[in-house]
């Protein structure tokens, strides 16, 4: 019977510990989009196990510290962030709602960190303004409609069976690359780990099917 109990601690110790880290397409809880400028390169969240731990294996041991070898520094990137709003329209008729933009404020500096891995990071809070950045008319110039920009207002007609969403989108600078700490030539700790730089923001109107 004590052995009974001791394997069911066990188990508990074992699998009460495991932590799920949610997924997310990017890697990056405030990007639902992000690639890189040139696309034969691939962000952190793209790359496959096998190609990470390759390239942990192959750093160069060290008796005391870390060693680093980047994966790409400072490449350009594009991103979309946090969505506004959404509105669809599954009907038959267009129909017009009125939208105030509003302040949008986010980390200027994301991270994207898998292994035990330290990185020492600091980051701004950023802000992005409504204030009649978007060009409606000029974004659908080839529909007779009623939108427009006017200070920070906006009136948005949403077509039949189209979804209209407002977002954050900007260019960025992406760095990565791979860690391995060392004490006495024995490996501590390793990982891959991936930093964006918010370089640009803006709020981009989108029109898709819905």
């Amino acid at each position: 019977m004590k052995s009974v109990f001791c394997l069911m601690y066990l188990f508990i110790n074992m699998f009460g510990s495991v932590k799920l880290i949610p997924y997310h397409p990017t890697g990056h809880t405030q990007f639902n989009e992000l690639k890189l400028v040139d696309d034969s390169k691939l962000i952190l969240n793209d790359l496959s196990e096998m190609f990470i731990e390759n390239e942990l294996y192959f750093l160069p041991k060290k008796f005391w510290g870390t060693i680093t070898e980047y994966h790409h520094e400072y490449e350009d990137a594009t991103y979309v962030g946090a969505i506004v709003f959404s509105r669809s329209n599954k009907t038959n008729e267009a129909f017009i709602f009125d939208y105030s933009l509003t302040e949008v404020v986010y980390e200027e500096t994301s991270f994207n960190i898998q292994g035990s891995v330290s990185l020492k990071a600091s980051s701004k809070q950023k802000t992005v303004e409504g204030s009649g950045q978007i060009d409606i008319k000029a974004s659908y110039s080839e529909k007779d409609s009623v939108q427009k920009t006017e200070k920070s207002a906006m009136k948005i007609t949403v077509y039949p069976n189209k979804k209209i969403t407002l977002r954050v989108a900007g260019e960025a600078k992406l760095t990565s690359g791979f860690s391995k700490s060392y004490m006495f030539y024995i490996t501590t700790k390793k990982g891959a780990w991936e930093s964006v730089d918010i370089v640009t923001s803006y709020f981009e109107l989108v029109e898709t099917d819905a």
